[in-house]
């Protein structure tokens, strides 16, 4: 017998059952956690309000249940609950919460195997105790899985599992489609065959599948409804904004300068928002032009902490990676003089994304006013450029691209002679 396998088994097991002792304490049951945070009162409300009855019409209705923001084939998924009672659903429901969580632990340790154990120990508290999976779990929300999905196309394509990435990376796309905006370093990578894979597994999942179940032509009115609901709900924006419980950049900074009902401050710090997301775009341009160490994940990382300066609602369940970004700056950061200010400003971003750190407020309103997700979200970019900006050549990135494109407009200009030649070798035959 591996009796270190069995004392580490042990120490995780012990881990796992001191936090959960402490939320015992803290909260009694489920009820009392379910109120503790958030305006609903009940456990899985994002569950039992959008997905549960999505799933129960999808076979017959065809069309997107209030408040249902995804696409027909995440409806489908849901219909395996529609044979299930309300309390069963939300049985089953927890169980795949918790299996997921246990999939991302393990996920993510996958091509960590020469990790140390107490490393381990520390991304288990870290993703146990992270406010977003706390909130996921409470509201029964699915992003989860979409950062689960990102996840494993991210370990998928380092181990050159490029079917296989790109299939996940599609399935996450399908839920809030923002995921999307990872074909953006595919594209800088100039991966082609990525990108191909990626657009063909699209319209597998998202076109086929759903149109063999409820028929091609519900399945793209389906998608013109979701567009309506999303339009009409950013149109809404523009007269009513989202409670404090988002993080969305423009609306925290709105906050710290006392303008949080201020509709006029909203434009500018918008555009302000957009500019942060042009330079992270710049910088993943950067990397996947680079010969730098772990830059997909560099690049992945500075990716998902840029969904909040894009989504107006970004609730706290959307920072579902932190603990996942914040274990993995522990190992990307250079052991250099430097390193002296970078692992305290980590530090910081942990405890700013931690459910103890919440506890220390009488309630969780403060802690979301304050917008200490998008801090912590905040501190973690600017590690990222501190840690890459000095390893990163602009002369290389431009002799880079300066081939890439020569070598696209080659492959164009041998398309474009292919066709011209089989269009005059057809004109000859038919002249004959």
């Amino acid at each position: 017998m591996n009796w270190t396998l069995v004392r580490r088994m042990f120490m995780i097991l012990g881990i796992a059952l001191l936090i959960f002792l402490y939320f015992s304490l803290q909260w009694g049951s489920l009820d009392a956690f379910a109120q503790a945070f958030d305006s609903c009162k009940y456990i899985f409300c994002d569950f039992l309000r959008y997905y549960y009855p999505m799933g129960k019409q999808i076979l017959t209705e065809h069309k997107p249940s209030e408040g249902f923001y995804y696409s027909p084939t995440i409806a489908l998924v849901f219909s395996l609950w529609r044979f299930q009672e309300r309390e069963t659903a939300i049985l089953t429901w927890g169980v795949v919460q918790i299996l997921a969580i246990i999939l991302l632990l393990a996920t993510w340790h996958h091509s960590r195997q020469k990790v140390s154990f107490p490393f381990r120990l520390l991304f288990l508290f870290l993703t146990l105790t992270a406010m977003p999976v706390i909130h996921n779990f409470k509201w029964g929300q699915i992003s989860l899985l979409i950062n689960l999905s990102i996840i494993l196309a991210l370990e998928l394509y380092e181990a050159n599992q490029k079917a296989a990435a790109a299939f996940w990376l599609a399935f996450s796309t399908l839920f809030k489609f923002y995921p999307i905006l990872f074909l953006f370093y595919f594209l800088f990578t100039g991966d082609l065959i990525f990108i191909v894979l990626f657009m063909f597994l699209l319209f597998v999942l998202g076109i086929a599948i759903p149109a063999m179940f409820i028929g091609f032509k519900p399945t793209i009115i389906f998608y013109f409804a979701v567009l309506d609901v999303t339009g009409a709900r950013f149109a809404d924006m523009a007269d009513r904004l989202p409670g404090i419980n988002s993080q969305y950049f423009p609306l925290v900074a709105m906050r710290y300068f006392g303008e949080f009902n201020n509709l006029e401050w909203l434009p500018p710090l918008q555009i302000l928002s957009w500019l942060i997301l042009g330079a992270n775009l710049l910088l993943v341009m950067l990397l996947a032009s680079s010969n730098l160490e772990n830059r997909n994940r560099w690049a992945f990382l500075i990716l998902l902490a840029s969904t909040s300066l894009l989504i107006p609602s970004s609730w706290p369940h959307y920072f579902i990676y932190l603990p996942a970004s914040q274990a993995s700056l522990l190992f990307l950061i250079a052991r250099d003089k430097h390193r002296i200010w970078k692992y305290p400003i980590l530090l910081v971003s942990m405890v700013f994304s931690n459910v103890l750190f919440v506890h220390t407020f009488e309630s969780w309103q403060p802690y979301a006013y304050w917008g200490f997700l998008a801090c912590s979200n905040l501190l973690l970019i600017l590690l990222t450029y501190a840690e890459t900006i000095p390893q990163l050549s602009l002369r290389g990135s431009y002799d880079f691209y300066r081939n890439y494109f020569r070598s696209v407009l080659g492959q164009v200009q041998e398309i474009r002679q292919k066709i011209i030649s089989i269009r005059t070798s057809g004109g000859g035959s038919n002249g004959s």
